[in-house]
């Protein structure tokens, strides 16, 4: 079975035109409902040399609602990065602000939504003194701007919502048994084929999760083809996606949480050639390691001498 979380899976999952269905019903759970969208453009479908150029961690899927005009940047983001969200806040500032041309008005400008699906923690209620809400199993946040004291919307462009995967009620479960009952609404299937579907069969789902979209993205999941150049890259990034738990949280965010910018720096390093040396030891050619770890190849080929 394919792992969905893996970038280049998951873009042929949601980032076609076959399967905009599926992606229509992923925004659909996450949304209000009165931005439901019947129809979407996607506007960067799924494009290979997109995956051959760019490093791994994000991958994102731009949409238009076909109605209201409306833009959604979809993002599934498998590492943790020190500013994720200075970045996740200018990714959104970028494709708003690109909307206009120069002579274009600002009454053009329309809302957009991001959405940003993370295989890591972003909001821990347990580390920040005031949060007036402790709900530590929260796994969906909506963030709009309003009012501090009426909150009163005016700016109703920006909307960002974040999915931390990690928070799943049921995500430490094995067995389907103990999963299904803690599944309640559209966005908790979601979730379910994103982190349990090695334990889904699309031909025996459970009631709690027995759809029709969750339904064929298991079918696409489990008939998908790749070619060789794909099927490399995925295994590549795959074994990043496993390796990444291991490693960053062991070196790179236990050196941002020692609070030292050395520690940060020697952490965020140690963490890449640690990976590094292990996609070596499974045999991965050079440039696919500097792509999925952000070294240099030169610096990929370092490694090999120093063993």
């Amino acid at each position: 079975m394919i792992n969905p979380r893996v970038d280049i899976a998951f873009k042929k999952i949601f980032g076609v035109e076959q399967n905009k269905d599926l992606l229509i019903s992923l925004l659909n759970s996450i949304i209000s409902e009165e931005d439901q969208v019947a129809d979407v453009e996607i506007l960067n479908p799924y494009n290979l040399q997109d995956f051959k150029n760019d490093k791994l961690s994000i991958v994102d899927i731009k949409a238009k609602n076909k109605l209201t005009g409306s833009y959604f940047l979809i993002e599934m983001q498998i590492a943790d990065e020190l500013h994720y969200h200075k970045r996740g806040l200018y990714g959104w500032a970028k494709f708003y602000g690109s909307q206009l041309a120069k002579s274009e008005d600002y009454d053009k400008l329309v809302k957009t939504i991001a959405i940003h699906i993370l295989n890591f923690t972003f909001i821990d209620y347990e580390k920040h003194d005031g949060w007036r809400v402790y709900t530590p199993n929260k796994y969906h946040h909506r963030f709009v701007l309003s009012d501090k004291d009426s909150g009163v919307q005016v700016f109703k462009d920006i909307e960002i919502h974040t999915i931390e995967l990690n928070k799943f009620q049921a995500i430490n479960d094995k067995e389907l048994g103990h999963i299904m009952p803690k599944i309640s609404d559209m966005l908790d299937r979601w979730v379910a084929v994103l982190t349990k579907y090695d334990l889904l069969n699309s031909a025996q789902l459970p009631r709690e999760i027995n759809d029709p979209k969750i339904k064929k993205a298991l079918e696409v999941m489990q008939e998908m083809d790749m070619t060789r150049v794909e099927r490399d890259l995925y295994e590549g990034h795959l074994n990043f996606v496993r390796l990444e738990g291991e490693v960053f949280k062991k070196r790179f965010l236990d050196g941002m949480l020692k609070g030292k910018a050395e520690g940060k720096a020697e952490g965020l390093a140690e963490g890449k050639i640690e990976i590094a040396k292990n996609l070596l030891a499974q045999g991965l050619d050079h440039e696919l390691i500097a792509k999925v770890t952000g070294l240099t190849e030169d610096e990929v080929t370092l490694l090999t001498k120093t063993e």
